[in-house]
């Protein structure tokens, strides 16, 4: 059994936001046992959970890993759950708190995201049908239970596709 160094030297800074020509980034960033992570965001919302999860976690007491730079916590959710049942939860979560046009946004996010981080590609599916049905059907929390039949066979097929892993920390290694 390996053994997973931890500590409770963990410093967090303020998101640093970078307005390109073409995008804005939000990046987190933080320093754990003297090793500095980034992990850059898309959505400035995005940016503010991660860095909330840090925050909460050494609020907590918990321990962060030093080789990832992420709570101890992190190492089990992220192997257990894919990106598709994340995305689906973090809809519900900040459902109530969204108006319309930012539900829409949010919606057409998580849907390119998804597809991107698909395993394979449907081949099976028209492209469209399957944008329609995560923005529509599983990218709407008051939608997702009506949803017919053939959209149903889509989204769980997007499920059993959707990366195992989410990966959280895994682009910010050491920068």
């Amino acid at each position: 059994m390996e053994t997973t160094e931890t500590t409770y030297d963990v410093k967090v800074y303020k998101i640093l936001t970078y307005k390109g020509a073409r995008k804005t980034t939000h990046t987190v960033r933080w320093v754990v046992a003297g090793k500095r992570w980034r992990e850059p965001f898309g959505t400035v919302a995005l940016a503010e959970g991660f860095r909330s999860e840090l925050i909460s976690a050494t609020g907590k007491g918990e321990a962060l890993v030093i080789a990832t730079g992420l709570p101890v916590s992190h190492r089990s959710k992220a192997a257990a759950m894919s990106w598709y049942k994340f995305a689906v939860e973090y809809v519900d979560a900040r459902w109530a708190q969204l108006g319309g046009n930012s539900r829409k946004n949010l919606a057409k996010t998580m849907t390119a995201t998804t597809i991107a981080l698909l395993r394979t590609k449907p081949a099976q599916f028209e492209p469209a049908a399957v944008r329609t049905a995560l923005r529509e059907w599983a990218f709407n929390k008051n939608q997702r239970a009506a949803a017919p039949g053939d959209v149903a066979v889509i989204l769980k097929w997007v499920e059993r596709n959707s990366s195992a892993r989410l990966g959280l920390g895994g682009a910010g290694q050491g920068r």
